[in-house]
Order: C-alpha cells, then structure tokens, then sequence
C-alpha cells in the first residue's frame, strides 16, 4: 500500500482500496462515488474518526502532523495529537456533537507533531451520519506562522506602551519665540 492511496480502519483492520472483499458497508459508502480520493487530494487536513480512532487521514494532515505516512495514524486516537492543555477542551467538543449540534464552531488549538514540536491550527469538525454509523470528520488550517506574528506584534505593542506609561518627563513645544506647548504628560 503506498502512501497515497487512500484507507481506511474498520475494527482495527486496515483496508487499502485494493481490497475488494472489505468487510464493512461502511467502507463501500465512504469510497462511493469517489469522494474519498478528492479528499485525499484536498489541500487542507482532513481527519475522518469513529469513536475518536482515526479510520481517515489525507495527505494535508500527515504533513501537518510531520508524519511520513498514512497507516502510522491509522487507528489512533486523536485525542493522542492534541497538546495536554488542550485534551480535556477538544474531547467536550467531540462528546457535544450530536444530530441536532452536528457541527463545531471553528476553534484555535495546539497540537504535537510526531516531531514533537507544538502547532496551532484553527480546527472544526461535524459528525456524519452514514447510514447507521457515526463518523466525526475534522479539518485543520495551520496558523502557527500567524500565532507567532500576532504574539511577535503584541509584545512589541505591550513595550511601546509601556515605555510612554512609564515616561516621567515632560516634553515642550515653542509655537512661536515667546510661547511654549505643553505636549506630554
């Protein structure tokens, strides 16, 4: 199986599109019609889970990751990619998903990479009815570049003001020869 080619985990079973003898109506429903290999090729992280186990995962979401290949998430737990402060939030908003909450509202989180380094992501997720099963598929855009630059602009925001905060003396302008302005403090 290739890294590519698109799988999935039922049962704790890796089945590639190749085998043609899959166990699972589920699998057949998610391959219909293609889907899942537009997925595989979309741009953006996709992560498609069953009771928190990753059965999906695309490319996108492997580089995300730093991962090197597709079965090393296979049967995961996601909650295992989530960085420790953000566990206990992201499980609240995968239990909260329901038929009639289908969908979470986008959301900033840290997770670890197999590099062990720490990301931020906006992510969101919705859960899918297919058929009798319930799936939770996510999507993840990488904002850590952007996370840098905000926190790199609100330090430097925080030391201007403090240095007028703190500025004790006083500043004069002369309007003409025998006037002055006062301008700060």
């Amino acid at each position: 199986m290739t890294p590519a080619q698109p799988c999935i985990v039922i049962g704790g079973d890796m089945i590639s599109r190749d085998e043609k003898s899959a166990p699972s109506e589920l699998y057949d429903l998610l391959m219909d019609g293609g889907w899942m290999d537009v997925l595989q090729q979309h741009p953006t992280p996709q992560v498609i889970t069953k009771n928190r186990k990753i059965i999906f995962i695309n490319s996108a979401a492997v580089n995300l990751f730093d991962g090197i290949n597709i079965e090393s998430f296979m049967g995961k737990d996601i909650i295992e990619l989530i960085h420790p402060l953000d566990q206990e939030r992201i499980f609240l908003r995968i239990n909260a998903l329901t038929k009639q909450n289908s969908q979470n509202a986008p959301t900033k989180i840290r997770i670890n990479t197999v590099a062990n380094k720490i990301k931020y992501i906006i992510s969101s997720s919705a859960l899918v009815q297919i058929r009798e099963e319930s799936i939770v598929i996510a999507t993840g855009v990488d904002v850590t570049k952007l996370h840098k630059m905000e926190k790199s602009l609100k330090e430097s925001e925080d030391s201007f003001k403090r240095l007028f905060e703190n500025m004790h003396d006083v500043f004069y302008r002369t309007i003409c020869p025998a006037r002055k302005r006062c301008l700060c403090p």
